[in-house]
C-alpha cells in the first residue's frame, strides 16, 4: 500500500495521508476509555511511531496527564497504582 501511495500521490499528499490514518488511530484507541472529562483511564502508547502525534491529538484537558519520556515498565505501575484507587469509587 505504501509504494502505491507514493506512486498516486506526491510526497506530501502520502505523508500527510499516512498521518492521518496513525492521528484518527490514537483518537480512536484514545475514546475506548475516556469519553468525557469525568472518566478515568490510561491508554499508553509504545511504538515511538506514535510520539510525533499523540500529543497533539488530545483533547485540551488531558494534556496535563501525558507523559512522553517515561520507560513502559513506569507507565504500567502507575496505571496498577492509579486505577484501582477509581475503580473502588463505583
Amino acid at each position: 500500500m505504501t509504494l502505491f501511495e507514493d506512486r498516486r500521490f506526491s510526497d506530501g499528499q502520502s505523508w500527510a495521508l499516512r498521518s492521518w490514518r496513525i492521528t484518527q488511530k490514537i483518537r480512536q484507541v484514545r475514546g475506548r476509555n475516556l469519553r468525557s472529562e469525568k472518566c478515568i483511564g490510561v491508554t499508553i502508547f509504545f511504538s515511538q511511531q506514535f510520539k510525533r502525534f499523540v500529543f497533539h491529538c488530545l483533547p485540551d484537558y488531558l494534556k496535563d496527564s501525558y507523559r512522553g519520556e517515561i520507560p513502559l515498565a513506569s507507565c504500567v505501575k502507575e496505571t496498577l497504582e492509579l486505577l484501582p484507587r477509581y475503580s473502588s469509587q463505583g
